[in-house]
């Protein structure tokens, strides 16, 4: 029922749904059906909807469902990959930052990190294992530092290599790009050697294969450019300075100023993917034609009277001046949901507020108002 509409979840949510199918798990804890039925109904309910999920949490569905997440290490039982997908896209929708706490104690992060090495070769349960891990690095440095220690950094890396899925691929790059603002993992990133799937004998880092992602698949996609860049400029500002400046090198061994200039000009790329394409090339040291885009250019327009020769080039009077058009800038700013378990649509108002709950994506503009008409 909770899947029909965001009314009758909220419905349910009050009248007591969050904690009856709480209170049915955790009596019921080992039962096949009631794990896989358990975790999905506390999934959906969770779905977007704050008020639910702090429901949940207040009710211990996050350690319910750590205890159900055991399951998956069933594998004598056929339903062990349905029920591990269930529980990492139950946390996936409870990660809040009042949830936070909560999800570090019940040992989430290591149920799912273990639960993606168990299963790491069924393609099925890959995307909902990686989406929880993005979740879980996304909510504080605690999370980050212990998925660092159980080894979520290297599974990650492993899974962006062999899987050519856009969404796996988009959402491997978001986890790195949390992970990554923990120094020691950002040390751990920048140490692994990843061996080539095209040629055994070649190897690359974690940067030049962040690069070849975006290059080849993400560069086309919503926020691919945003998030790769994101995860390249934490490569080379967090972690030891000798890293630092081998990831700087492995970059400008792969081309990696060509490939960002050629990002720049993608028509999915956000500003602040400009902005971090522009702080990427200063790093590596190549010059940039573009030195911000905080700014918009002035533009300029004469008054003088203007004559054109044989040639059809007009010859402006140097005497007088030439003075800047009224610039108004305005900005758009659009608020999208990416659901685990539905479509992107458009965030309500509590929502806009909280950006653990949206990917926000900002467009802008900008009018320039001149004596001649209007131009945009």
């Amino acid at each position: 029922m909770s899947f029909c509409s965001r009314e009758l979840k909220e419905f349910l949510g009050e009248i007591g749904a969050c904690e009856l199918v709480v209170f049915a798990c955790t009596m019921h804890i080992g039962d096949e059906k009631v794990s896989e039925y358990g975790s999905s109904a506390i999934g959906l309910l969770a779905n977007n909807n704050i008020s639910n999920s702090y429901r949940l949490a207040e009710v211990d569905a996050c350690e319910c469902m750590a205890q159900i997440g055991n399951f998956g290490f069933n594998l004598s039982n056929e339903r062990c990959t349905i029920v591990a997908s269930n529980v990492c896209l139950a946390f996936t929708q409870l990660c809040e930052a009042a949830n936070a706490s909560k999800l570090y104690e019940c040992g989430a992060d290591e149920l799912v990190v273990n639960l993606l090495r168990m299963h790491i070769s069924k393609l099925e349960f890959i995307p909902s294992a990686i989406r929880s891990l993005c979740s879980l690095a996304s909510l504080n440095n605690d999370h980050r530092e212990s998925l660092g220690r159980i080894g979520a950094c290297q599974l990650v890396v492993q899974v962006l290599n062999k899987d050519d899925r856009i969404l796996v691929m988009q959402d491997c790059c978001e986890c790195l790009m949390h992970l990554s603002l923990c120094y020691n993992n950002n040390n751990q990133l920048s140490e692994l050697i990843i061996s080539s799937q095209s040629d055994l004998q070649s190897s690359k880092n974690v940067c030049q294969l962040i690069l070849e992602r975006l290059d080849k698949y993400l560069v086309s996609q919503d926020f691919g450019a945003e998030i790769c860049t994101g995860a390249l400029l934490n490569l080379l500002t967090i972690g030891d300075n000798k890293l630092i400046d081998k990831n700087k090198l492995n970059i400008s061994a792969s081309n990696g100023d060509v490939i960002l200039k050629q990002t720049q000009h993608s028509p999915k790329c956000s500003y602040r993917a400009k902005e971090n394409i522009i702080k990427l090339l200063d790093l590596i040291g190549v010059s940039n034609d573009i030195t911000s885009y905080s700014s918009i250019p002035i533009i300029t327009s004469s008054n003088t009277n203007s004559n054109s020769n044989s040639n059809g080039n007009s010859n402006i009077n140097s005497n007088e001046s030439i003075k800047p058009l009224n610039v108004d800038v305005i900005e758009y700013v659009e608020f999208r949901r990416m659901s685990s378990f539905g479509s992107v649509g458009a965030l309500d108002d509590e929502f806009k507020s909280n950006p653990k709950y949206s990917r926000i994506q900002r467009k802008k503009s900008y009018k320039v108002e001149s004596r001649n008409g209007v131009f945009e």
